[in-house]
């Protein structure tokens, strides 16, 4: 299976945001079972954003889900 990061600029992400990791922030909305329609949660650090949200409809069984990564010194022209 493939990567979108080479393994190496991985690792040194994973450094940095180990080291923000008491500057980072958790939460959630809704139920802690990302399979329930309604459930969000959000990662936000100094440097990384993470979010993830079941947008499915209740009861009709049309779950799909939306996530979102960004790293807020290497995107948008660290905007």
């Amino acid at each position: 299976m493939g990567r979108d990061t080479d393994e190496r600029v991985a690792e040194l992400l994973v450094e940095q945001y180990r080291a923000e990791f008491d500057r980072t922030r958790v939460a959630w909305s809704g139920s802690t079972d990302p399979n329930t329609p309604g459930s969000y949660l959000r990662i936000d650090g100094p440097r990384l954003w993470i979010e993830f949200s079941n947008v499915g409809r209740f009861g009709n069984g049309d779950n799909h889900y939306h996530s979102v990564y960004r790293d807020k010194q290497a995107d948008y022209m660290d905007q």
